[in-house]
């Protein structure tokens, strides 16, 4: 569903990602997991078009896609749950949802709306309230809604972690656990520090520094490894 080849990526003279090759088949979630400054959020932008290339291939569905404007990706089947929300403050929780339907029929719009009311019974009891009014954890729950009413093929997650109280992440996990479960068939590139992704994805690849270090199934990275790795070591 997604292959990244030989990704890099500067800002000006600096460079940040080097090298990154990446692959999500379809229907897998994968981890992406490094300490803060790594490149993970980069990679993800890289993927959606808000950040260029410096050089490198992207691949999606099949298609070359690095060039694409960002509503050409979308429209391709790609959505985004970005670091920071970035929701329209005054927008209700229902209107919020309908704005993210972008590839979504008419006639399947309230049918998703009716599914994302399900996953996050808090909306449908706020589903009238404007999102500056929510809670973080309740906004965090409608960034995930809208990218969800787009009908993804692939799904990017940048960090859904950040700024939330620890029960709120468990929360939050809990759900995610819930989509990647699921029955739409659809990848999952999952970008995060935080390191209990076990249940919500099959592999996961560590990023140090812009560079992929290592490559292991979910399963299979322990607090060693993982202590190892953010330390620098």
């Amino acid at each position: 569903m997604l292959k990244v080849e030989g990704l890099c990526v500067s800002y000006g003279a600096v460079p940040v990602v080097a090298d990154v090759d990446i692959v999500v088949n379809e229907g897998e979630s994968v981890a992406l997991l490094g300490p803060n400054g790594a490149g993970k959020t980069t990679i993800i932008k890289c993927i959606y078009g808000e950040v260029r290339a410096s050089s490198g291939k992207i691949y999606f569905d099949g298609k070359e896609i690095q060039d694409f404007p960002i509503h050409k990706r979308i429209k391709l089947g790609i959505s985004v749950i970005p670091e920071g929300r970035y929701l329209f403050p005054y927008l209700t929780v229902t209107e919020s949802l309908i704005l993210g339907a972008i590839n979504t029929t008419s006639s399947k719009k309230f049918e998703m709306l009716e599914y994302i009311f399900q996953l996050f019974p808090a909306l449908k009891e706020r589903k009238n309230s404007q999102a500056i009014t929510l809670s973080g954890g309740e906004q965090q729950m409608l960034t995930i809604g809208r990218a969800l009413m787009a009908s993804p093929k692939l799904l990017l997650i940048d960090e859904p972690s950040v700024g939330l109280a620890p029960k709120v992440v468990a929360e939050i996990y809990k759900i995610l656990e819930k989509i990647t479960h699921g029955k739409r068939n659809m990848s999952i590139l999952l970008a995060e520090q935080f390191v209990n992704v076990k249940n919500i994805t099959q592999r996961c690849y560590l990023i140090y520094q812009g560079k992929i270090v290592l490559e292991k199934k979910a399963e299979e990275i322990d607090v060693e490894t993982l202590r190892k790795f953010y330390l620098g070591l």
